[in-house]
């Protein structure tokens, strides 16, 4: 008997599902990204291909955010159908409670919650990555290639090792350049040239310096050696210079742990990065809490149209968000940690689908 309840259920909540993605993509899509990429593209004068292209590797970071939303207007539909017909009051009636016909949904969550975590973590970080390359190709396309203010930063073994600044770098040319050499966390090296440049036998060549040697035994003692020209071994090359930092949606959630401790143990501020860091979790996570939500809030005749459904949907969906803004306000002046302020949204859902699971039931 009960199989065929779960089998009964499931089928309601399976096309309103995919109903919720394709619909949801479409108005992410059409309202948000799609005028950006197509205006980048009228601007640098590229095919419409390559907005397609990006398009297709944007797609993974966007059902993140869809399968959570189309859980709950699934959720929504499907009671809400099944309580206009009266069927739940039947159900009921044969004995089987309302939490019991929550089950197969809560299932359903759980999978979801699963599916959009593994999309999270081994999907868009790569997606992200290539996205952003071709963007970057387009705007190759009409922008020259010198880059100014070239920073790059270099860790072993958990320890900071080399601050390299260029105030410009031209094809494998650099000029103004400043160099900070670290060994085990204390000072050791800095170097100030006019310009170096790579020689693939030599490595860089600087030019026009100055070098300041820290001895380690004795931090105040400073050797000074002026040069007009200088081989310098650097384990970096051109290519190394131009490639730009990884952002925190281009690392999955263990690439952006290890980077906060790097960046921790250089003394800066992580609140930002750690917030991030729990979203990872966080959101895949509401794909299963929104069943809670999203059951006894469907337990009314008037919602059970897809219309309505997918208005109510959109509302709690805004709600959650306001919600997780005012948390990661919150953690960023310090009155919520970054664990709690990220799951904030979370919290109170599963507390206001208890209270409503509890009134339904009742």
């Amino acid at each position: 008997m009960l199989k065929h309840v779960d089998k009964y259920i499931l089928k309601e909540l399976i096309y309103p599902f995919l109903f919720g993605v394709a619909a949801f993509t479409l108005i992410l899509i059409g309202g948000g990204i799609l005028p950006g990429l197509v205006g980048k593209a009228v601007k640098y004068g590229v095919s419409f291909f390559y907005v397609i292209r990006i398009l297709f590797y944007r797609l993974p970071d966007i059902i993140v955010y869809i399968f959570p939303m189309s859980m709950l207007l699934s959720t929504l539909i499907a009671f809400g159908r099944l309580s206009s017909d009266g069927e739940i009051t039947a159900f009921r009636s044969g004995g089987v409670n309302f939490v019991r016909l929550m089950l197969p949904a809560l299932v359903v969550g759980l999978i979801v919650t699963f599916l959009t975590f593994f999309i999270s973590e081994f999907t868009v970080p790569s997606a992200n990555i290539k996205s952003r390359q071709l963007e970057e190709n387009i705007k190759q396309k009409t922008v020259t290639a010198i880059k100014e203010n070239v920073n790059l930063t270099e860790y072993e073994k958990g320890y900071l090792k080399r601050i390299i600044y260029a105030k410009k770098l031209e094809n494998k040319t650099m000029y103004d350049v400043s160099i900070s050499e670290f060994d085990k966390g204390s000072f050791s090296r800095a170097i100030f040239a006019h310009k170096a440049i790579w020689k693939q036998k030599n490595g860089w060549i600087f030019f026009d310096g100055i070098m300041h040697q820290f001895s380690q035994e004795n931090p105040e003692s400073v050797f000074v050696i002026k040069f007009s020209k200088e081989e310098i071994n650097l384990t970096i090359k051109p290519m190394d210079l131009n490639k730009k930092k990884r952002k925190s949606d281009e690392m999955n959630f263990i690439e952006l742990s290890n980077y906060i401790n790097l960046r921790k143990k250089t003394g800066n501020d992580t609140r930002d990065l750690t917030i991030k860091m729990y979203q990872k979790l966080a959101i895949p996570f509401a794909s299963f809490l929104f069943v809670l939500l999203g059951a006894p809030l469907g337990i009314r005749p008037h919602r059970s149209s897809s219309t309505i459904g997918l208005g109510l949907s959109i509302l709690v969906v805004f709600m959650y968000y306001f919600i997780t803004a005012i948390g990661v306000w919150l953690t960023m002046i310090e009155i919520l940690s970054p664990l709690t302020g990220t799951w904030l949204p979370n919290i109170i859902t599963v507390f206001l689908g208890i209270y409503l699971i509890k009134r339904v039931s009742n």
